[in-house]
């Protein structure tokens, strides 16, 4: 792996991206491959971090520090989708970049920043008071300045264009880390929730620095009116789509936090988080390694199709049975990893577990349509569906976080259709495709869940949750892969094979 020390050594000149080409030569399995190895080692390994530091985390912060911080980056993250706005995306899926657009986008990345950090600033005390939360004023304000120190967009684009991704993920781990370092030290040190808030910060702010110095680029030319045309022309749906899903991802925090409590949202807080890892996986990893590799194939669209489709269930036989494995052991799990004091976490992360399944499907929608281009597509049907997770959780808002949890997962199964339109609208691969490429996985998933919750029932008082735990785990993963084996015997011969095979095959 390359290590930053080793990306900031480089003595070599920036590279002119004028006319920079995207890469579409064939066969792309190897690059694809060689690229998911590398961005899901770094996320694996980050999310592994990640949890370890979250059992820390968990014995030395309060359940509300969490309920609190969540509000928190309920707002920031909201104001981010504008740091961004698309661009990004615009940059990755472009068939050609000119020096004009890298530079044109670099000046609205960090005016905007600035900007938003001026903006949240002044926002802190009213959003604050609109919460019923005061202490939420104070770590507001501290976590405003992360717009201005993230400003990693144009080189990041770059790296993925030029298909660095063994550079992004060694960016990607180690400014998790080194962010999460932080943020258990500030821990020890006595800081409350305000830990959770400086670890990113610092985490922003090497990511910003590595990144421009792996990129080997700096802007040089003036920013064009119409090079900003392009990437807004492109961005500007994105953005849409990116506003409306964000609140139906984050419109539960701010109701739970407002009505309900900063405990209350500190548990569905801790489900939520655990059921966003396996997705993130898909939308992020995948993400970033299949938006350029789908934006070659845009002009050959059976190539495509046979792509997505297999990637498709690969991703479910990957995820399907850490979802729901997590919601059949999630009695053992939060006792084992949380300790006692998140008991009242129990039910909300075996339903938000449940819930990940077919958000797992649907991942794939937004990114083929960013592929192809039909971003106004993207922005209709996936606005659509968000306002329609909306819905769901003010359905459930009555009964609590529980409510909000079950009426969740019960609309993400419901409507998957509609949050698969997009896919089918830009490229004819409907609904059934996608469910009979993860029907296999799904099932064989599914019924080793319901083993492990039953093997807990019966177990957990004689042996105790951390032994019965143990036995849950290598008992589910046995029964997995034995099922699986003979279901679909095909499956995870693929899954090794998109990993593995290199440059001898196709995607």
């Amino acid at each position: 792996m390359v290590t930053p020390m080793a990306m900031v050594s480089s003595t070599k000149p920036p590279r002119d991206v004028s006319a920079d080409p995207l890469e579409t030569s064939a066969p792309l399995a190897g690059r694809t491959a060689r690229g998911v190895a590398w961005v899901t080692s770094a996320r694996l390994g980050g999310q592994v971090v990640q949890f370890v530091a979250s059992l820390v985390l968990a014995r030395l912060l309060l359940p509300s520090a969490y309920g609190l911080v969540a509000i928190v980056w309920t707002f920031t993250g909201f104001a981010f989708l504008f740091n961004d706005m698309g661009i990004g995306a615009a940059l990755v899926q472009s068939k050609t970049i000119r020096e004009a657009d890298a530079s044109t986008a670099f000046c609205i990345n960090a005016g905007v920043g600035i900007g938003l950090t001026l903006v949240m600033l002044v926002a802190s005390e009213p959003l604050s008071a609109l919460m019923h939360q005061p202490r939420v004023a104070g770590l507001l304000a501290l976590a405003s300045v992360g717009f201005t120190l993230s400003n990693t967009m144009v080189p990041v684009a770059l790296l993925e264009r030029r298909m660095k991704f063994h550079v992004v993920a060694a960016i990607d781990l180690s400014t998790t880390v080194l962010g999460l370092a932080v943020s258990v030290s500030a821990a020890v040190l006595g800081m409350g929730a305000k830990s959770l808030v400086v670890g990113p910060l610092f985490a922003m702010a090497s990511g910003t620095v590595i990144s421009f110095l792996a990129a080997g680029w700096v802007p040089r030319a003036k920013p064009t009116r119409e090079s900003a045309h392009k990437l807004f022309s492109f961005g500007k749906h994105v953005t849409g789509f990116n506003v409306v899903n964000y609140w139906a991802r984050n419109a539960d925090n701010l109701l739970i936090g407002r009505f309900v409590g900063a405990r209350e949202l500190g548990f569905y807080n801790r489900g939520y988080m655990l059921m966003l890892m396996p997705v993130s996986q898909v939308t992020g990893v995948l993400g970033r390694v299949l938006l350029p590799v789908f934006s070659a194939m845009q002009d050959d669209p059976a190539r495509l199709r046979s792509a997505v489709l297999r990637v498709s269930r690969a991703s479910g036989v990957l995820f399907f049975p850490l979802v729901l494995g997590l919601a059949g052991t999630a009695h053992n799990f939060v006792l084992v990893a949380f300790g006692p004091r998140w008991r009242g976490a129990i039910p909300l992360v075996a339903i938000l577990a449940i819930a990940a399944a077919p958000q797992i499907v649907a991942a794939m929608s937004g990114l083929l349509t960013q592929a192809v281009g039909q971003t106004k597509l993207l922005s209709t049907w996936g606005n659509l569906s968000s306002v329609s997770v909306i819905a769901a959780i003010l359905i459930g808002l009555p009964w609590g976080a529980e409510g909000v949890a079950i009426a969740y997962a019960a609309r993400a199964y419901v409507l998957l259709p509609l949050s698969l339109a997009p896919a089918r609208l830009a490229t004819g691969i409907g609904t059934a495709a996608f469910v009979r490429a993860s029907a296999a996985p799904f099932a064989t998933a599914a019924f080793m869940g319901l083993l492990v919750a039953a093997l807990g029932v019966l177990l957990t008082p004689s042996l105790g949750p951390a032994p019965c735990l143990a036995l849950q785990i290598l008992v589910g993963a046995g029964v997995y892969l034995a099922i699986l084996g003979i279901v679909a015997p095909g499956a995870l011969a693929e899954v090794i094979g998109l990993l593995t095979r290199g440059d001898r095959g196709r995607v």
